[in-house]
């Protein structure tokens, strides 16, 4: 198996999240000999009479200009990342908001991944719902890397990945992408699983034995489970070893990752916890939402990253 990148989007707004995934991207299309492709989005609504294009006499010379100046800082943003050696192409789209212009170009130019910033929520703020990156997470085809923003630039290192497990085949899959990335990298990876209390699934109506000892069996089952997905890796150079855990898997995924100080988060985009009744689909979102590092995506039903899996 190998890991295929041919083509890498990059959406930039030009904070400090986005020149961050601009330096993540880079790295990944150095790495795989990828075209980097980044791209501003201009969100016009002519039909909305609050949308200033509605007030201004030549719209389409507005535009222009707009592109004008977007391609010439995205030259700048490209320059400052050294990105002399890569194949590169700025692009300019409008759109009615950013992220379905994100997703429509991605499926039309055939890009393998989405490489994006996110200023992620916390305290109160996390009752804020949605943002850009978190709807192209969810409805882009191919797999989406979230970059979470730093104060200051940082080095691009990957050297600690870590990825929830549910035993179902989507993240079977996403450990074997994983594990392919680990190994051009040179990263250790940890695995993980948690384990959802009966009552935190609202599964109230069991005395306490009864829902402890449904963990403690749950917990046991995960060990071998995880075993066995760990003993393919042992035969490798890459590091592996898993950690189980009791928890919310939105909480307890990013909570672990920075317990580990991972770099990246590998997870599927569908998949199922505890007793099938949550769709991990929801829980990669809050994750990438939580997470203080790089997260993955991967879209089981979509592009996948690697050639020649079973």
């Amino acid at each position: 198996m190998s890991i295929t990148l041919k083509r890498i989007l990059v959406p930039t707004d030009f904070s400090g999240s986005a020149a961050q995934a601009c330096r993540v991207a880079v790295k990944l299309a150095r790495q795989y000999g990828a075209e980097l492709r980044v791209l501003r989005v201009a969100a016009f609504r002519k039909a909305e009479r609050h949308d200033p294009l509605a007030h201004v006499k030549d719209p389409e010379r507005v535009k222009a200009e707009l592109e004008t100046e977007a391609l010439k800082a995205i030259g700048q943003l490209l320059a400052e990342a050294d990105t002399s050696d890569l194949d590169l192409l700025p692009v300019f789209r409008s759109g009615i908001s950013p992220a379905p212009t994100i997703v429509d170009y991605a499926a039309n130019h055939d890009v393998d991944m989405v490489v994006m910033g996110t200023h992620g929520r916390r305290g109160l703020n996390l009752l804020r719902l949605g943002s850009v990156a978190e709807e192209v997470v969810r409805s882009a085809g191919c797999p989406v890397l979230t970059v979470r923003a730093s104060e200051t630039p940082k080095p691009v290192v990957w050297k600690r990945f870590l990825i929830p497990m549910d035993f179902s085949e989507h993240s079977d899959s996403a450990l074997g992408t994983a594990h392919q990335l680990a190994s051009d990298f040179g990263a250790e990876l940890q695995l993980l699983h948690v384990v959802e209390p009966l009552r935190s699934m609202g599964i109230s109506n069991y005395g306490h034995d009864i829902c402890r000892n449904w963990e403690v069996s749950q917990k046991e089952a995960a060990e071998e489970l995880m075993r066995k997905a760990c003993a393919p890796l042992s035969t490798s150079s890459v590091v592996s070893d898993f950690k189980i855990v009791s928890g919310k898997p939105a909480e307890a995924i990013p909570a672990v990752a920075e317990e580990f100080d991972g770099d990246l988060i590998v997870i599927p985009s569908h998949g199922r916890t505890g007793l099938g009744q949550f769709l991990l689909g929801s829980v990669a979102e809050r994750v990438v939402r939580h997470s203080h590092c790089a997260v993955l995506t991967l879209k089981p039903f979509g592009r996948s990253l690697v050639d020649g899996a079973d």
